[in-house]
């Protein structure tokens, strides 16, 4: 039976490791902020690799003092240099699963490194950022003995990765392959604003343990007495109003025939005038939903919301349809239908989102006839129109390939325990736990749902805001960003 131990986990990357040392790799590995040029010894290294002997305690007492953040920069630094290429990490993830599942003296909610690794959670996910994963199995493996598991490390023999090369297609590497993708569809946001309006929580450290490509990833913003700090936020949105309600054409024209410096204005009064959008809460939405699949995941819009509604078709299903293409994070290019909501209760906002996507399953003709040749012609230029309409409505002889995939933005009122005896500095401490706590705890309940609704076939990507009050504070961001409304 195989074990998870230091043995087995050096063992392996050992088997992925380039023309690097043993000794390199190790000291990489183990005291990744040791930045002299001295490489432990030799003989030492071989003995921890085959379970003979265990690491030093300071080595273990420095990985246990270091944040999985902190060690997660470390290796993005130091580590790389020393391993193959993409595909050699995929294969090492193929094994590290298949050893936690011969190991049956393993408990599947085993914590891995951090509660959001579990054995359950790494065994049945496909997405990873590969140091993200390293960093939490580094922390378990310095948390037990490395002694006494010689003959369990033996099993992983020289082939042990090579055999699982044939397997990797499975595996998604979000540090790897969620970027830029060049295509004649570009970005209708410049997101270099959005990291100074908003701070991701533990980047790529959840998982909806889904087959296909998934993505949670929860966000806040500034926070200054115990409050979040909308000033920002409603800047951000008016900096971006005309992207979200105008077409790529129809700005162009508008820049040609009037002041560039009125667009803002007009597509506000675009809003007022839309019965549909009366609703600030859903506009917000709407809105964050836009940003979040542009910025975040790099996935540009083909329609937003408001350009679903002023094309004269119905807004029930969709907020939106984005693409992200091949090569982001899926080797398939994937129609992203959009799916909000704002709700007190995180649960409720989860159960509206996933009851709006089986609308949108069940009522997809509807929804692609949206993207029909006629709608494409006057929001894209003419080569853009034709790049979206082979992959939407793809030639018999064509090679490209499409999924649908689900992007989710919810907000929920967070409620932290004990807010008025804390002081600001502790409050914002006990924040951050508090939403980790809050998206642990509804994972497993969204990755049901996603069960028992039937949507198991398709990719996820999950955007989280908290606020203090999401009533009031949605109405509060967008008077302030653009006035009227509700």
């Amino acid at each position: 039976m195989k074990k998870l131990c230091f043995g087995s986990l050096f063992t392996l990357l050992c088997l992925i490791k380039n023309s690097k040392s043993q000794s390199f790799l190790y000291k990489c590995l183990v005291t990744p902020y040791d930045t002299t040029d001295i490489e432990p010894d030799r003989g030492s290294v071989t003995s921890r690799k085959k379970g003979e002997d265990d690491f030093p305690q300071t080595e273990k007492d420095s990985i246990s003092a270091t944040t999985i953040e902190q060690i997660v920069v470390l290796y993005r630094k130091g580590l790389i240099s020393a391993l193959k290429e993409v595909s050699y990490r995929k294969a090492f993830i193929v094994a590290i699963k298949d050893i936690l599942v011969d190991d049956t003296t393993m408990p599947d909610d085993t914590e891995i490194g951090s509660p959001s690794f579990t054995k359950k959670v790494i065994v049945e996910s496909n997405t990873f950022d590969f140091f993200v994963l390293l960093a939490n199995l580094m922390k378990y493996c310095s948390s037990i003995n490395n002694e006494g598991f010689e003959a369990n490390i033996a099993e992983i023999d020289k082939t042990f990765i090579d055999v699982r090369m044939a397997r990797i297609s499975g595996v998604f590497l979000t540090d790897v392959e969620l970027r830029p993708t060049s295509t004649p569809l570009e970005l209708s946001i410049d997101p270099t604003r959005f990291a100074g309006v908003f701070t991701e929580i533990n980047p790529n450290a959840y998982s909806l343990a889904l087959p296909n490509p998934n993505k949670v990833k929860i966000f806040k913003l500034n926070v200054i007495n115990k409050e979040f700090d909308k000033r920002h936020i409603s800047d951000f949105i008016l900096d971006n109003i005309s992207q979200y309600v105008y077409s790529r054409t129809k700005i162009k024209n508008i820049e040609s025939t009037h002041s560039i410096r009125t667009i803002s204005t007009r597509a506000i009064r675009e809003i007022e005038r839309t019965p549909a959008f009366a609703n600030q809460t859903q506009t917000f939405c709407e809105v964050m939903l836009y940003s979040f699949l542009e910025c975040s995941m790099n996935a540009p819009k083909i329609l937003s919301g408001f350009e679903i509604n002023e094309a004269g078709r119905s807004n029930k299903y969709s907020s939106g349809i984005y693409l992200l293409p091949a090569g982001a994070i899926s080797p398939n290019n994937q129609i992203v239908f959009g799916c909000t909501k704002a709700h007190d209760s995180l649960q409720t906002a989860v159960d509206d989102v996933l009851t709006q996507a089986t609308q949108i399953k069940t009522n997809r003709n509807d929804e692609v006839h949206l993207l029909d040749p006629s709608v494409l012609g006057t929001i894209l230029k003419p080569e853009t129109a034709d790049y979206v309409r082979s992959i939407i409505l793809p030639s018999r002889s064509s090679s490209v390939t499409v999924d649908d995939a689900f992007g989710l933005f919810l907000t929920y009122t967070i409620d932290v325990p004990n807010k008025s005896t804390l002081s600001n500095s502790d409050y914002r401490s006990a924040l951050d736990r508090q939403m980790d706590a809050d998206i642990q705890g509804i994972i497993p309940y969204i990755k049901s749902q996603i069960s028992a609704l039937g949507l198991d076939a398709y990719s996820f990507y999950l955007f989280v805001l908290p606020l203090d009050d999401v009533a009031n504070d949605t109405k509060a961001i967008m008077t302030t960003s653009i006035g009227g409304g509700d």
